[in-house]
């Protein structure tokens, strides 16, 4: 089976959270999609981010965009694997913010400030960002979330030893 038609299973985390506290998907109440129109969007991109009018997209217009721009055979195929290009930073965070846990003798993110969950935020980003582009999709493709998190491993190995 080619990869533009396997469906990536969603990826589980311990502290990143896109959802309310019922478990449901963000919503912004106040957001309309530019291209369908419709209101209290589950957000899914900008598009002219840094002009002066930029285009608020809501998750189906995006995810559909993204099916369109690369090629992608179902919607929801192109769903999983747009959602993949997220969910991987974000479990790399999570793995970041479990060691700092650990090593601090801490067990959840009530036990750490605002400025050190800000400051483990920003180490996940520096790192994550130095990834080479060509390797961040191969891990991204990578069905298991286990093995996903054995290669992420190798980049956090020493950290907050």
């Amino acid at each position: 089976m080619k990869k533009k038609e396997i469906v990536l299973p969603q990826i589980k985390f311990k502290y990143s959270s896109l959802t309310d506290e019922n478990g449901e998907r963000l919503r912004y109440p106040d957001e309309t999609c530019y291209f369908c129109g419709k209101d209290n969007i589950i957000f899914g991109g900008i598009i002219d981010a840094h002009r002066k009018n930029p285009k608020i997209m809501c998750e189906n217009c995006a995810i559909k965009k993204f099916a369109k721009d690369n090629g992608y055979k179902t919607l929801k195929v192109a769903s999983a694997r747009r959602r993949r290009l997220f969910d991987v930073s974000y479990l790399f965070t999570d793995m970041i913010t479990e060691r700092y846990l650990k090593k601090h003798e801490k067990f959840n993110l009530d036990d750490i400030s605002e400025k050190e969950y800000n400051m483990i935020v920003q180490i996940a980003r520096d790192i994550f960002n130095a990834i080479d582009r060509n390797e961040k999709e191969r891990i991204e493709e990578i069905f298991d979330q286990k093995d996903i998190e054995k290669e992420l491993n190798f980049y956090i190995k020493d950290l907050f030893k």
